[in-house]
């Protein structure tokens, strides 16, 4: 298992984060974290069968296609989709 806890993000991508908090309400955001990580602080790599992630940062091909599913993929093109 590659999972890990929230807790165990690299500070580097945690200043990232900084940053794109300061362009929320200015530009749209997409905070994976909220569909990767659980209550329990616990982060998904991986749904069993497809691998999130191709290093460290940086998610796969399957991971894109996987969590752009999820979202929708509505952050891509602009706003939510109107329901």
């Amino acid at each position: 298992m590659c999972d890990y806890p929230f807790a165990d993000i690299q500070p580097e991508l945690l200043e990232v984060a900084e940053m794109l908090h300061q362009l929320e309400g200015r530009q749209k955001v997409v905070w994976l974290d909220r569909i990767l990580c659980d209550a329990d602080g616990m982060c998904r790599a991986s749904d069993g069968t497809t691998a999130y992630y191709r290093d460290g940062r940086h998610l796969s091909k399957e991971g894109s296609r996987e969590l752009g599913c999820r979202t929708g993929g509505w952050f891509l093109f602009g706003d939510e989709p109107r329901t």
